[in-house]
């Protein structure tokens, strides 16, 4: 799983494959509670798309950038361009059925 940054951000989600991006905080209950399935994910579904997190604390730009208001977020990017958005952990079969 990547972890992402405002430098590395615009490189990853340009991938040939699909970018699923979790924003998060540290701090934040929610976000420690989806972690071990995300990285789960990351592990049984990591050659059907890319798994990354981004910490809002640390690239807080991003958030701006992206309209990260509430998290967890979670974020599907297809060809650089944001596809889909989930506010919290998005139910596995519909996770799957939007990175086709």
């Amino acid at each position: 799983m990547l972890e992402l940054n405002e430098s590395t951000f615009s490189g990853a989600i340009s991938a040939d494959k699909p970018v699923v991006v979790d924003f998060y905080a540290t701090w934040c209950g929610p976000c420690r509670a989806i972690a071990p399935r995300f990285k789960e994910w990351s592990q049984t579904h990591g050659e059907q798309a890319t798994f990354a997190k981004v910490n809002i604390d640390d690239a807080s730009q991003l958030a701006v950038e992206y309209n990260v208001n509430s998290i967890p977020t979670v974020i599907l990017f297809k060809d650089g361009k944001e596809s889909t958005r989930w506010l919290g952990l998005p139910p596995e079969k519909e996770l799957l059925a939007a990175i086709g």
